[in-house]
C-alpha cells in the first residue's frame, strides 16, 4: 500500500508584481504518487481565495475530494481497527474576508 499521495502547487503570477516565491521547479520535487499544478494567483492568493468559484479554490477542492475518495477506497474503519494511521491534511486554505 502506498503511504502518501502528495499534491504540489505553485503560483502563476509574481507576488507584488515582481517576484515568484514558488516556481514549478522549487514547488514540485520529483516523487512517485504526486500531483502538480499551478494556481492562477500570486503567492498570497494561492491560499486566500476570492470565492469558492475561484479557479485555485476549485483546483484544491477537487484534489481534496480525490484524496477523500482514496481514503474511502482504503476501507478506513478496517485499517483503523488494525492500528494503521490514516489521515488527510489540508493546510493554509482560506476564503478572503471581503
Amino acid at each position: 500500500m502506498r503511504k502518501f499521495h502528495l499534491y504540489f502547487y505553485w503560483e502563476q503570477l509574481p507576488t507584488l508584481g515582481r517576484m515568484y516565491i514558488l516556481t514549478s521547479e522549487s514547488a514540485t520535487p520529483t516523487y512517485d504518487d504526486t500531483e502538480r499544478a499551478a494556481i492562477p494567483a500570486d503567492h498570497n492568493g494561492m491560499v486566500r481565495f476570492e470565492s469558492p468559484k475561484a479557479a485555485g479554490f476549485k483546483l484544491v477542492m477537487d484534489a481534496s475530494r480525490e484524496a477523500a475518495e482514496m481514503l474511502r477506497a482504503l476501507n478506513v474503519p478496517h485499517l483503523l481497527a488494525m492500528g494503521v494511521e490514516v489521515g488527510l491534511t489540508l493546510s493554509g486554505l482560506a476564503l478572503a474576508d471581503r
